[in-house]
């Protein structure tokens, strides 16, 4: 009885299978079809399933797709996402571990996923939200295997086998190494993602660093080390991070308490600076490394040059703070301490101090530019002209009591001096502009409002000129479609215009990504779309000749498609 009532069980699944949808051209239809059979199922069943579920869903997709060419829709790419947004949706690792993980051999199509780029896209995706599914970890030591640790390091699982994280730290450490500030910026953050998302891989990554730091040729390696050690902060333990720090890099006891507390309290209190002058103006100082930490001398510039009411250090204090500053931008372990050189840059810092002291109003400011630009040319004292004047235009009442459209301010006058004298700060320079564009000043008109906000844009082109251009096109993408499209157009022809040939891919892509969303706006302004005009087409299409005869890799397809698009509204 039970046999015969597994036989109908077994037949009423097949006799399912056979009915449903197109079930006719499933893959394994023949032996379903065969079993049926076996099992006493009728022929005229078999023909009535096969016929009554049949829908023709492939011939309705490549008749779709045909439509969709003719319509200009690129039919592929839409299918891609559309089976990639399923994949992710009902994903199930513990299904895909259990059915793949246990076979002899690997599947096939992964091996198909790993070389094409799209698809790699879309493991490391998945591999973002499976975390502990052992069929992705495993794409993602294939992927490693392939050579593909660039493209690892964006993935937290990177960080899950040694062999990868291994792989992939080897891998961005020699390219950071070959980046410049931008690029280090850039691409720096992708590194600390994967070596922070665990305690051990934040060690490991600390003790190679610090081992390759002690080389000769080493101080690169102290500034990532830093920066892991800053990001680890925002979300790890503070105590247990501080005592890594003091053991890992030998802090002397007695610069590590007040160091460590100014750092975890970003303040520097007089006890604390006392204790760390005690020890850089005694017989056998420390090494100087103790003080070049960027964060440190962060807090102690902004304790002088940055007025917090109740936190101004009295002139004592600010004495101290300003000798240790200069102690650390100065002297080198390697060739001794020049007392001099202490000296003068010492009295540079606490002349720009009264300087800026006396001269906080913006009438009084002018009769202050000689000094100021006498002082500037020594890097430390610019870097603190900087922490000013960050301060008094977002945290003060400047813009509202002083700011005229028909003139350039004067802040914004020496912001653009210091980015022409000293390239290593323009990144800095540009975060004080960022940081000021976004601000809105009350009792300003929206028609000054929109003066002062091209006033400010008008500076990052200035920066662009002096090329930092990539970071800006960067930003006026990023804020494109929060400000008056006016501005856009107006820094985009100012950039065009300076913009000469050999042009880099990722500048032109931006600069397409940045025209498409306002290409109705540049066809009413004549002057602009005749300079777009010009870089679109008859630039970009030189370029593309140029690369085809030299065999290089063409123009990225989706920016030569938006082009071509973009030519046609125009």
């Amino acid at each position: 009885m039970t046999d015969l009532q597994d036989k109908e069980k077994l037949l009423e699944q097949k006799h399912r299978a056979l009915a449903s949808q197109d079930s006719i051209l499933e893959p394994k239809i023949n032996e379903v079809l065969s079993d049926f059979l076996t099992l006493g199922g009728r022929p005229m069943d078999v023909v009535s399933c096969l016929s009554e579920s049949y829908v023709g869903l492939p011939t309705l997709c490549n008749t779709a797709s045909e439509w969709g060419q003719e319509l200009g829709i690129n039919s592929k790419d839409l299918m891609r996402d559309v089976i990639k947004g399923m994949l992710i949706d009902r994903f199930d690792s513990t299904a895909v571990d259990t059915k793949f993980m246990g076979a002899e051999t690997r599947p096939p199509w992964l091996d198909a996923m790993i070389q094409d780029p799209y698809w790699r896209k879309v493991l490391y995706e998945l591999s973002e939200k499976h975390q502990r599914c052992d069929l992705l970890n495993l794409a993602i030591q294939m992927i490693a295997d392939a050579g593909y640790q660039g493209e690892i390091v964006k993935v937290a699982s990177a960080s899950t086998y040694i062999g990868v994280f291994n792989d992939v730290l080897k891998d961005s450490l020699e390219r950071l190494l070959q980046e410049d500030d931008v690029g280090l910026d850039e691409n720096l953050p992708d590194l600390i993602r994967v070596c922070c998302q665990h305690e051990q891989t934040y060690l490991y990554s600390q003790l190679l660093l610090k081992r390759l730091a002690d080389q000769p040729g080493g101080e690169p390696y102290r500034r990532i080390s830093k920066e892991l050690e800053t990001n680890a902060l925002t979300k790890g333990d503070e105590h247990l991070i501080s005592i890594l720090r003091t053991y890992l890099w030998e802090f002397p006891q007695s610069l590590a308490s007040p160091i460590t507390a100014i750092l975890q309290n970003s303040h520097a209190t007089p006890g604390d600076i006392f204790a760390i002058y005690r020890q850089y103006t005694s017989a056998n100082p420390p090494p100087v490394r103790f003080l070049c930490d960027s964060q440190l001398l962060d807090i102690l510039l902004k304790a002088v040059f940055v007025p917090r009411l109740g936190q101004t250090p009295k002139p004592e204090i600010q004495e101290k703070i300003i000798y240790l500053i200069a102690y650390a931008v100065t002297v080198n372990d390697s060739e001794g301490k020049d007392t001099n050189e202490i000296n003068s840059i010492s009295e540079k810092l606490k002349l720009l101090s009264t300087t800026l002291t006396k001269r906080t109003t913006g009438a009084n400011m002018p009769g202050a530019i000689t000094t100021i630009l006498d002082l500037m040319d020594v890097p430390i004292v610019s870097m603190a002209l900087l922490y000013w004047i960050s301060y008094l235009l977002t945290e003060t009442s400047w813009y509202e009591t002083y700011y005229r459209s028909a003139v350039v301010p004067v802040p914004h006058q020496i912001l653009e001096e210091i980015a022409h004298r000293h390239p290593l700060q323009r990144p800095f320079v540009f975060e004080v502009l960022k940081k000021n564009l976004t601000v809105e000043v009350k009792n300003l008109s929206p028609e000054i409002m929109m003066a002062l906000r091209k006033t400010l844009l008008d500076r990052m082109i200035y920066l662009a000129q002096l090329g930092f251009v990539l970071p800006v096109l960067k930003y006026i993408k990023r804020i494109s479609s929060s400000i008056d499209e006016s501005l856009i157009v107006h820094t985009l022809k100012m950039i065009l215009d300076m913009a000469e040939p050999p042009y880099s891919d990722e500048f032109i892509d931006l600069i397409v990504e940045i025209v498409e969303p306002i290409a109705e706006s540049l066809n009413k302004a004549m002057e602009v779309k005749t300079v777009v005009w010009e870089f679109l087409i008859l630039r970009l299409c030189k370029l593309s000749s140029d690369y085809a005869l030299n065999r290089k890799e063409p123009i990225n397809a989706d920016t030569r498609e938006t082009i071509m698009s973009l030519q046609r509204r125009f």
